[in-house]
C-alpha cells in the first residue's frame, strides 16, 4: 500500500528501517539511517540552508552502514512520484519542490555477515564464560 504522510522530525529518522522510500524534504536531524537494513531514502541537498552532502554526513548515526550517492537515472523518476504524490495530498497546502536535481540516495550497505566488532565481542564473551 502506498501511504503519503508528513511528518516533522528530530531525530533518529528511518531508525531500523527494512523497507519502503523515504523523501526528506528538510533537515533530518541526528542520527539519520541509525540501524537502517533496506529501503531509500531520498535526502533533499539545499546548500543555502546549510543542508550540503558534509551536513548530511554529519547527522548520520553512528554505526550506520549507508552510502551517500548522487541520483541515478533510475531515481530520478522514482523521486518525481513521491514528490508527485506529496503534491496530491497536499493541494491544498504550500506545493514543494518538483526539482528532482536537488536530492541525492542515501542507501545501505549490505553486510554479509555481522560486523567484525560484534563478532570479536561475540568470541570474548565466549573465551570468558568458558
Amino acid at each position: 500500500t502506498d501511504i503519503g504522510a508528513r511528518a516533522n522530525v528530530k531525530g533518529f529518522l528511518c531508525e531500523y528501517m527494512t523497507a519502503g522510500r523515504v523523501l526528506v524534504m528538510g533537515d533530518p536531524g541526528p542520527w539519520i539511517c541509525a540501524g537502517m537494513t533496506g529501503g531509500v531514502v531520498y535526502q533533499q541537498i539545499v546548500p543555502e540552508l546549510g543542508l550540503d552532502d558534509d551536513a548530511i554526513r554529519r547527522r548520520i548515526g553512528k554505526g550506520a552502514s549507508v552510502n551517500l550517492e548522487s541520483l541515478s537515472p533510475d531515481d530520478i523518476p522514482e523521486v518525481q512520484e513521491l514528490l508527485d504524490r506529496i503534491e496530491e495530498l497536499e493541494a491544498q497546502h504550500a506545493t514543494p519542490t518538483r526539482d528532482v536535481n536537488g536530492y541525492m540516495l542515501v542507501v545501505d550497505v549490505p553486510q554479509p555477515q555481522a560486523r567484525p566488532s560484534l563478532m570479536k565481542q561475540t568470541e570474548r564473551r565466549r573465551e570468558l564464560c568458558g
